[in-house]
């Protein structure tokens, strides 16, 4: 049995992604930082579901988490870095604290995992997937979102790079960058059936298992051939 791990896979687009590779016949362990509910929710809906909590801006937790799990289960097989905060103003009145707070998390947090994993991955000859998740933010800037945008931003760039870096290793990196997708973060917008008459083509917010069939693709065996690649998936609103 293949082996996943998912970062913030207990909640929203994260959880849509870990129930679509559990039904997909993967081992999956879903990171969560504290929501002990949302996870004790999720693991009595998905039985023999793993989830482990875990700050994943701290490296050195990080890498004692991804040790453990990979003594567990004896591989790891395919990283989805989906975790990420938001801390939205504009950019004159943005705090340090609010640009720190983002890169710790939607940044380094990528990176203290997929240091973790791609170690493994090399060491143990693993050919494997790591899909990290990004946005149109990144892709196209949003106004208020100055540090968000930037991370995901980041996040494209260091998919690209290390695309490069590992794939005489066979492994396959790749982004996915969704746009309005119907998730709690999205609920709270006041203008949302003016976005989806006059700004998406498609006249819909994307739902959050069309996310987790797009990863799940990237995780399989279909697509051994793509790497390096960001992927939007948005109804049609920007162009990429």
């Amino acid at each position: 049995m293949k082996v996943a791990i998912v970062t913030g896979g207990t909640r929203g687009i994260g959880k849509s992604i870990t129930e679509e590779l559990y039904n997909e016949g993967y081992q999956v362990i879903a990171v969560y930082n504290s929501n002990d509910a949302k996870a004790l929710e999720l693991t009595q809906q998905l039985p023999g579901l793993d989830v482990c909590k875990c700050d994943i801006s701290d490296s050195k937790a990080v890498q004692r988490m991804v040790s453990k799990i990979y003594r567990t289960y004896g591989r790891i097989d395919c990283l989805v870095n989906n975790a990420g905060i938001i801390r939205d103003g504009y950019f004159l009145m943005m705090s340090e604290e609010k640009w720190m707070d983002v890169v710790n998390i939607n940044l380094m947090g990528l990176v203290n995992m997929s240091k973790a994993v791609l170690k493994i991955m090399k060491a143990k000859h693993i050919h494997g997937k790591i899909i990290n998740i990004s946005s149109t933010s990144g892709v196209a800037g949003q106004v208020g979102q100055a540090n968000y945008s930037a991370t995901k931003g980041a996040i494209v760039a260091v998919t690209k790079t290390l695309a490069k870096e590992f794939a005489q290793d066979q492994i396959n990196i790749n982004c996915v960058s969704p746009g309005f997708i119907e998730t709690d973060m999205t609920s709270e917008l006041r203008n949302k059936e003016e976005i989806k008459e006059h700004v998406i083509p498609l006249k819909r917010f994307g739902r959050p298992e069309e996310v987790g069939w797009l990863v799940a693709f990237l995780a399989s065996d279909k697509a051994n051939y793509i790497t390096g690649k960001n992927i939007v998936i948005d109804g049609g609103m920007i162009n990429d």
